[in-house]
């Protein structure tokens, strides 16, 4: 517990540092996956409707924001955070006081912490709502011009934007490369596209070809496979 009361910024050696954010990073992930687990297996469900959460995306996102969040984040910098990955932002936003431990139990309930971040409805700080499939991509984009305009008339401005994205929710949908890679996107200053490969999942008819491996089955030609799984 100790460690976690030190900034990494202040310990003196990178090595230190990276401690501290491993330590941290744990400690995120674990608190993520509990409130995701908590929703779905200990709070009473009378209707059975299946809660979910988004526990794998949750989880690869850990490192990214415990990074951000806890080593290269200043005061006015902004992030938008992909859908999936609320779970890490609520974690985060308790470990740094911001959020009371009596939401932590909420996780898409009623009136408690919502399935997507939400600027109006969530109890802790958002800096973008990204429920919406193609905002969380092109908001920050805009909000860069805004501001580079802003500096142009004499206000000067330190402040970031960040995107953090995934496929079904970002890279996967035309305007979020498309405001990426577009003329508006340029004019923000640096920016960095990172977009990395990710395992093919099956698109309709995977929960067969699924089934039918488990079988030792062969459903189709191998390309009509490729197709299915990479789709």
């Amino acid at each position: 517990m100790s460690a976690l009361i030190v900034p990494p910024a202040m310990l003196d050696t990178c090595e230190d540092r990276l401690m501290v954010l491993a330590e941290i990073e744990q400690r995120v992930r674990w608190l993520a996956t509990a409130i995701i687990d908590h929703a779905n297996r200990v709070r009473p469900n009378p209707t059975g409707l299946k809660v979910g959460g988004h526990q794998a995306s949750s989880a690869s996102m850990t490192t990214l924001m415990t990074a951000l969040w806890f080593e290269h984040l200043r005061s006015g910098d902004r992030v938008s955070v992909k859908p999936h990955a609320s779970p890490v932002l609520h974690a985060i936003n308790y470990r740094l006081g911001e959020l009371d431990e009596s939401y932590l139990t909420t996780l898409r309930e009623f009136g408690g912490l919502q399935s997507y971040p939400s600027r109006s409805k969530d109890p802790d700080p958002v800096d973008y709502s990204t429920g919406s499939v193609g905002i969380g991509a092109t908001a920050p984009i805009w909000g860069a011009v805004a501001r580079r305009c802003v500096t142009t008339l004499g206000e000067q401005t330190a402040s970031r934007a960040a995107v953090l994205l995934g496929r079904r929710c970002g890279t996967g949908r035309g305007r979020g490369l498309g405001s990426a890679h577009g003329p508006d996107g340029g004019r923000t200053g640096r920016g960095r596209v990172d977009r990395r490969p990710e395992p093919a999942e099956p698109g309709p008819g995977g929960a067969k070809h699924r089934r039918a491996a488990v079988a030792g089955q062969t459903p189709g030609s191998s390309a009509r496979r490729v197709r299915r799984w990479s789709r």
